[in-house]
């Protein structure tokens, strides 16, 4: 079943980042168990923190993310960004 835009945007209100990107940014091992909690729980919050955008925009970070784990960048809002994998 595929879920909608404002449905997964609603599931994500409730739920808590399980993710922080520091200052160390993307790394191989993070997009591993990004990967992994997408394939448990399909909607996964993941954090961004401050140190991690003095490297990239915010949103060039959950791009890049969502490019990296084959899912669908829900959104980004203040520090987090919600990634869904159909």
């Amino acid at each position: 079943m595929n879920k909608k835009p404002f449905e997964l945007k609603r599931e994500a209100a409730h739920i808590v980042p399980s993710l922080n990107i520091g200052k160390s940014g993307i790394t191989d091992p993070l997009i591993l168990e990004l990967r992994n909690q997408l394939k448990r729980n399909r909607l996964v919050k993941v954090k961004i923190l401050k140190t991690a955008v003095d490297e990239m925009d915010r949103n060039d970070i959950a791009k890049e993310l969502s490019m990296r784990t084959g899912s669908m960048l829900v959104e980004v809002k203040g520090n987090s960004a919600v990634l869904y994998l159909k």
